[in-house]
């Protein structure tokens, strides 16, 4: 039968559906690479947020406090972006900086706040796509500031990371512990120690959901830490492996 188009009924159906499925990988197409520019961004926001920290440190001679508000690094506390459960209080930003009672700059004045942003970054970034409210950019360190951690949190969009990520969130990997356990714990990364304890948290494993969803990184060594099994809040391996 024709339309009065001149087109049969079966042409016409066929080129609608010829149109459909071409609209459908657009926006496949679309939502991919918006998903994977996200995911580029969030790589991108942390490099410049660790090379603003290694500044900071290398200033000052410790790594920038988090906020009051949060929870002690031996809580497994984050400070995190606004807008999530990892909030810090209004006024205060996820990386702070530090509170100096030693007259560092010698003028003087014995307690000083310096700030991280903005003079070693002008704004903090913000992730404008999470999940929930247990997601976005976090931040932990130590309290002598010489170990910290930065994570994109359960945003990852585009890949499942792994072990071999450069961006993974833990400093582990899937190597066994041996027979001969003092080699293992001197050479392996600091999170496989924990793991072989049944002690480090599930989100540092490569089959954990958080795990394939994060991107992080980190900076620093505790003096004195090492791979070691029920260290204290202050040693390396405590901020490595949250």
């Amino acid at each position: 039968m024709k339309n009065n188009s001149g087109f049969t009924i079966a042409e016409v159906v066929v080129v609608v559906g010829i149109i459909s499925i071409l609209a459908g990988v657009v926006i496949f197409n679309a939502v991919q690479g918006n998903t994977r520019s996200r995911d580029i961004d969030r790589q991108a926001d942390l490099r410049t947020l660790q090379s603003a920290i290694e500044l900071y440190k290398q200033k000052y001679g410790r790594y920038p406090a988090q906020c009051a508000t949060a929870n002690p690094v031996s809580a497994g506390g984050w400070s995190g972006q606004p807008g999530t459960s990892y909030a810090c209080v209004p006024g205060e930003q996820y990386i702070m900086g530090h509170i100096d009672t030693t007259d560092w700059d010698r003028d003087g004045d014995i307690t000083e706040r310096f700030a991280f942003a903005p003079e070693f970054i002008p704004t903090l970034p913000i992730d404008k796509k999470i999940p929930d409210a247990n997601s976005g950019y976090v931040y932990v360190v130590n309290g002598a500031g010489t170990v910290y951690k930065l994570e994109a949190r359960r945003t990852v969009e585009s890949e499942i990371v792994t072990y071999s990520h450069p961006l993974k969130s833990c400093d582990a990997d899937n190597t066994s512990k041996t027979t001969n356990q003092a080699q293992f714990y001197s050479t392996a990364p600091f999170c496989n120690a924990l793991i072989t304890t049944g002690s480090k948290p599930n989100q540092c494993q490569e089959s954990d959901t958080i795990f394939k969803a994060s991107y992080a990184v980190w900076g620093g060594n505790a003096a004195g830490s090492g791979i070691t099994v029920g260290s204290s809040a202050d040693l390396t391996e405590d901020v490595i492996c949250l």
